[in-house]
């Protein structure tokens, strides 16, 4: 059975941009009605960054997808992992009252544009001359992570921050890596942060691409069920548990809710190869990440599994 469905539409030329979502999210609405949207903050360039609601049970779960721009397919997987729960929710499979699911599915859509359509994408030249300075000179964009003022999001949270921009190579801004002036500089990552901070999630899913592994723990932060849960998600998944080298262990979304809320945070790197990987993958990805969804929703603590 195939993972992506044919019901809606999702890619066009073998990319899934910032407007194709915004069509697929009306699609959702109007197909699936009790499914609700809201904007929780806006980019750097305006763009208003969505939140996908589902359900009203006791357990909260967020999942986001595109923290960095070259990893755009993330979005594409956490859009068609909606529709799924969507239709699980219609046939009766899954109960809303049993389920509290946030999805954020382009955390940032001014660099998923910069990626993929380069200094096209860009109205202002003066803006351009800056963009080719942060790439090093390159007019190729694909390569590039941060948002579009150079800041690496994933970098860009309250764990470590200091120490990651005491020892990393990046000073200033650029296509990768530079963690910003101060935690959460950014709106995006601001905006992220705030619904974080509203919601008091029990878990959070970070989707990235590189590895095909999950990334389950922050420094020495104790976290009651993580393990439980990761070894859960590996076991369903095929995905294996790593630990991240010292230099990408820090400002992540997930390292900040593991260190703040003491709470199971997952970073699932989901794809493999150089990024932007190619959509070839998304079916695979989805067939190993919609069973980390599903055993997400099981509360250890309770006993329920």
């Amino acid at each position: 059975m195939s993972y992506i469905s044919k019901s809606l539409v999702y890619l066009e030329n073998q990319m899934y941009s910032y407007l194709i979502m915004l069509q697929q999210l009306k699609a959702l609405e109007n197909q699936y009605p009790f499914l609700k949207v809201q904007m929780i903050g806006k980019s750097v360039m305006e763009r208003p960054l969505y939140l996908i609601h589902l359900g009203n049970g006791k357990r909260k779960i967020h999942i986001n997808g595109s923290h960095h721009a070259n990893e755009w397919v993330t979005s594409f997987v956490v859009m068609k992992s909606v529709e799924k729960l969507c239709e699980e929710v219609r046939i009766g499979q899954v109960k809303l009252e049993q389920i509290n699911f946030d999805f954020v599915p382009m955390v940032n859509p001014d660099g998923v544009e910069l990626s993929l359509y380069g200094l096209q994408s860009i109205i202002y030249s003066k803006q351009k001359e800056k963009l080719l300075k942060m790439n090093e000179g390159f007019d190729n964009f694909s390569r590039w992570k941060a948002n579009i003022r150079g800041v690496d999001l994933n970098r860009n949270y309250d764990a470590g921050f200091a120490s990651y921009k005491k020892n990393s190579e990046k000073k200033g801004p650029s296509y990768a890596y530079y963690a910003g002036m101060t935690p959460e500089s950014e709106p995006e990552s601001k905006a992220l942060a705030m619904l974080t901070r509203k919601r008091l999630y029990d878990m959070v899913l970070a989707y990235h691409t590189q590895g095909e592994v999950i990334y389950w723990n922050y420094g020495n932060v104790e976290v009651p069920t993580a393990k439980e849960y990761a070894i859960m998600f590996s076991e369903a998944s095929g995905y294996l548990l790593d630990e991240p080298e010292e230099a990408a262990s820090s400002g992540g979304y997930k390292d900040w809710f593991i260190a703040t809320y003491k709470k199971p945070g997952f970073t699932i790197e989901c794809g493999i190869g150089e990024n932007p990987i190619s959509v070839s993958q998304a079916e695979s990805i989805i067939r190993r990440t919609w069973p980390i969804i599903k055993c997400a929703q099981k509360d250890i603590r309770e006993g329920v599994i």
